[in-house]
């Protein structure tokens, strides 16, 4: 008799056991020979008899299966499911284990063509042996085969998800595992693993809605699987590998640093269990190189990254595809960070192949939206070093590709949503386009997913800080960023001191502490934000990546420390750090232009302090540089442009070039023409084009340029909103053009409508902006007392002085006090004579103490201060001379001279904004 009911022969019992033999050793040792024979030896065994026996099918079927996991040989898979068809069909009625076998080698087949007509038919082949079984039958086999089903509809499933997003699969993929779970029995072989395929569906479930009570089950259910593991298992190495993999996952999302610790521990005890013939060995690697890959996020050690770029390359050489694609990520994301540590170009290039090979894969490897962040970023980073445009679209497009692809609750989308904004920053700074700049907006508004985590929820503190720096971008003063700087120290505070994520944390509270100090002048912020940017430069490779930028934000922090207390080591060391920051930037890099405007306004403000025409030079040639080099329709060209425009009008000041002021003239033109009526730069730059027509007028003595300049001057002043702090500046300067005008007419008018911006400049500017407040009373009184109106000339006096009486009561810097008590001596000085001239012997005489009073107290002031300090350290002599010097200069105010007449040409050129590119 032949066929499934007959007797083997001796020879083929032999056979059997051999086969059974090969097929454990390839289990436990990944013995290619040995899945290559237990395949021969299936093929001879299923070769005996007329008709199929479904057990040798089936076990022929499986030793194909174990050969193409360990070959890669497509065919395997083809003849496996060809050999279950079979298998199936032998048995009258169908047997439920055969349509289990038929549905596993088709998701098999679906992993190798992604066809998704494969998956949907295992799911309804697994579903339809399921709806067979009475799930309350008395029979332990009964019950096993349904969990058995059950652990494999949950895997297929799973993978439905992964292709389609449909959270309802993966839901029912979460509960099929639970119920394989509870239904197993404790000494199921089989138990251990659907715990560990539940899992990994609970991971898959918190990555994609953020439950955090899905990732802590997914802890317990692996270590459960690891308690019940003999310590000699095979599979041991795999289970510690699942738990390392989930406690990394739980840490990443604001996990303690226990996890963190544990992972490490458990992947490397996992790679040491596994035998280097083990066909899992591989994976091992993997999960240990992402433990490493996290710690040194966390903590900064380079071993831990030098070692884990070392196992991914490891990896990703295997010939396995899927594991290539799976460890590609992890590999780009070690050498971007590598990249970002020293700045090392060769791995930049290497983490943008990986990203291409591994997104060209086919079928699809489930971690699309991860290897697109990472390409768009890597891309971002060339595109910043190269200034290649095309390069900056693409990294646009696969950055906004991941985002598409990321589940609304998936914890990773508000850091891509972060990258994303940053990418369209960067071109809206390169090209202007509105789109890009509202779409970044609107990515980091509130309703959008979270800029950083708000509270203390389950985002990471140290994860996609890219996303801060565009949200500095649109913190308003006030309480927002007052929000922001909160939230940035806390995030600061939270971070272990080593971690990478330090250094750009620094960078951004520094340069949002600096923004509120620009509001609110507490110095106390700026000092911070000087101690940060120190801090973050001293923990930089000297030479990397994030070197330029933070020279430069530094440079910026003691040039606004420079313009408060006037110390010139703050503008030198400002100056040193701009020239250092452009020479280690390549000159392509699209962040040159902006520092070379930056570099210009410190050499202009150098030669404003010294008059040394070689800097006045220099500070053309960057202001030039920074124009040529920048996109024609840049937003920050016609900052550039205004720039360049107010150095040539210096250039001219100290050489009477009038071709210097023609061409700061058509700057000034050039610049109009690209911005918006409602542009914040406007009312500046068609304030400082009027003051280039008054001084051709001043060359020329063409009327018509003076003409077109209060034409232009009156229209800024009509356009400006009452509170704008640079207000009282324009009233001045139209003031000054009318004052002139009148000079050439003698229109009443002009002498009225003067004197009413003059009055108006020095009321407003006392709350707002002292100084042109004081130079408006300068001017006023110069111009009243040279037409002998006496009155007026008391009053503008008298105005200025009241403002220096309340500078001196809270302005304590010590450049400052210098410049104002110089105002002071003139006001003091002119007010006298305009009351003589009235016949007020009295109030002359009040005015000339006023000053003399003024000048004294600070002597009193500097002589008290200073000299206490000087004898607790010993210096008694040194403390003698200078009370002996200010007894000298107290004596001088009472017998200085009329210091001459007041007021003089005015000031008309207010700087351009600092580029804000970042």
């Amino acid at each position: 008799m032949t066929g499934p009911d007959a007797p083997l022969p001796e020879d083929i019992g032999i056979l059997v056991a051999q086969a059974d033999a090969a097929r454990e050793r390839y289990a436990a040792t990944g013995d290619l020979d040995a899945a290559e024979r237990a395949v021969l030896l299936w093929r001879r065994i299923n070769a005996y008899g007329a008709l199929p026996d479904t057990e040798f099918l089936t076990e022929l079927g499986h030793a194909l299966l174990d050969r193409f996991e360990a070959m890669g040989d497509p065919e395997d898979v083809d003849e496996a499911r060809v050999v279950y068809e079979a298998a199936h069909g032998a048995e009258r009625p169908e047997q439920l284990f055969t349509l289990n076998n038929l549905a596993n080698c088709m998701r098999v087949q679906y992993e190798l063509s992604g066809a998704m007509d494969l998956l949907d038919s295992a799911s309804s082949t697994l579903r339809r042996a399921l709806e067979h079984m009475d799930p309350d039958g008395p029979d332990p086999d009964d019950t096993d085969l349904r969990c058995t089903l059950l652990d494999n509809l949950g895997l297929t499933l799973a993978e439905r998800f992964d292709r389609n997003g449909d959270a309802e699969d993966l839901a029912r993929a979460v509960e099929a595992h639970r119920e394989a779970v509870a239904m197993s029995r404790p000494d199921d072989p089989n138990r251990l693993l659907y715990l560990t395929n539940l899992g990994s569906a609970l991971q898959a479930h918190y990555d994609r809605t953020g439950d955090r009570s899905a990732m802590d089950e997914a802890v317990r259910v692996y270590q459960e699987a690891i308690d019940s593991t003999d310590r000699d298992s095979p599979e041991l190495p795999l289970r510690l590998a699942n738990l390392s993999g989930v406690l990394l996952a739980r840490h990443r999302r604001g996990g303690g640093l226990s996890d963190l610790d544990d992972a490490v521990s458990l992947a490397q005890s996992a790679l040491a269990a596994s035998p280097p013939s083990s066909a899992d060995r591989e994976w091992q690697m993997h999960t240990l190189a992402e433990a490493l890959r996290m710690r040194y996020e966390d903590r900064g050690a380079i071993d831990d990254l030098t070692l884990a770029i070392t196992l991914y390359r490891a990896v990703h050489a295997t010939d396995r595809p899927a594991l290539r694609a799976s460890c590609a990520v992890g590999l780009a994301g070690a050498l971007l960070a590598d990249y970002e540590r020293i700045g090392n170009t060769d791995a930049l290039a290497e983490a943008v192949a990986v990203c291409r090979q591994a997104l060209s894969t086919s079928p699809p490897f489930g971690r699309e939206p991860a290897a697109l962040a990472l390409l768009g970023r890597a891309v971002l980073e060339g595109y910043r070093t190269t200034g290649d445009g095309s390069a900056l679209d693409e990294a646009v497009r696969f950055l906004d590709q991941a985002l598409t692809m990321t589940p609304p609750r998936a914890p990773a989308r508000g850091g891509r949503a972060g990258d994303l904004a940053i990418a369209l920053l960067d071109r809206w700074d390169a090209r202007g386009t509105p789109e890009d700049l509202a779409r970044a907006s609107g990515l980091l508004s509130d309703d959008s997913p979270g800029v950083l985590p708000r509270g203390d929820g389950p985002e990471p503190p140290v994860r996609k800080l890219n996303a801060a720096t565009a949200g500095l971008r649109f913190a308003a003063p006030g309480p927002q960023l007052d929000e922001l700087v909160a939230r940035l120290s806390k995030l600061l505070a939270r971070t272990p001191p080593a971690a990478p994520a330090v250094t750009p944390l620094l960078d951004n509270l520094a340069v949002a502490l600096r923004l509120r100090h620009a509001g609110s002048g507490d110095m106390e912020d700026l000092e911070a934000a000087i101690a940060l940017h120190r801090e973050a430069l001293a923990r930089t490779q000297p030479g990397g990546p994030r070197t330029p930028g933070l020279l430069r934000e530094l440079a910026n922090d003691l040039l606004d420390r420079f313009s408060v207390r006037g110390q010139v080591v703050d503008l030198d060391e400002s100056l040193a750090c701009l020239n250092e920051a452009v020479a280690l930037t390549p000159p392509a890099a699209p962040v040159r232009h902006g520092l070379l405007n930056d570099l210009g306004n410190a050499l202009r403000t150098r030669y404003e302090h010294t008059a040394d025409s070689v800097t006045l030079a220099q500070a053309l040639a960057a202001f030039r540089q920074a124009v040529d080099g920048a996109v024609s329709t840049a937003p920050d060209q016609p900052v550039y442009l205004d720039n360049l425009a107010g150095a040539l009008v210096d250039h001219h000041l100290r050489t009477s070039d009038v071709a210097a002021l023609e061409e700061a003239l058509q700057m000034y033109d050039r610049a109009l023409a690209l911005l918006s009526a409602d542009s914040p730069e406007a009312p500046r730059t068609a304030a400082n084009r009027a003051g280039c027509l008054w001084h051709l007028w001043r060359v020329r003595e063409d009327v018509g340029l003076l003409e077109a300049a209060v034409a232009a001057l009156r229209d800024v002043v009509d356009r400006l909103p009452g509170t704008a702090v640079s207000r009282p500046l324009y009233l001045n300067n139209l003031a000054c053009f009318l004052r002139d005008r009148h000079r050439l007419s003698g229109d009443p008018g002009d002498a009225a409508k003067a004197t009413a911006l003059f009055r108006k400049a020095c009321r407003d500017g006392a709350a707002t902006e002292v100084l042109w407040s004081v130079q408006a009373a300068l001017n006023w009184a110069g111009w009243a007392q040279s037409r002998g109106e006496h009155q007026q000339a008391a009053e503008a006096c008298g105005q200025g002085l009241a403002v220096l009486r309340q500078v001196f009561r809270r302005q304590a810097t010590r450049a400052h006090k210098e410049s104002w008590l110089r105002s002071a001596e003139v006001l003091s000085a002119g007010a006298a004579r305009a009351h003589a001239a009235l016949g007020d012997a009295r109030a002359a005489v009040v005015a000339l103490e006023t000053g003399r009073a003024m000048l004294l107290s600070e002597a009193l002031e500097r002589n008290h201060v200073i000299l206490d300090r000087l004898e607790r350290v010993g210096f008694r002599g040194d403390a003698e001379r200078y009370r002996a010097a200010v007894r000298r200069l107290t004596a001088a105010v009472g017998d200085a001279a009329s210091p001459g007449p007041l007021g003089g040409p005015p000031t008309i050129s207010l700087r351009a904004s600092k580029d804000t590119d970042r």
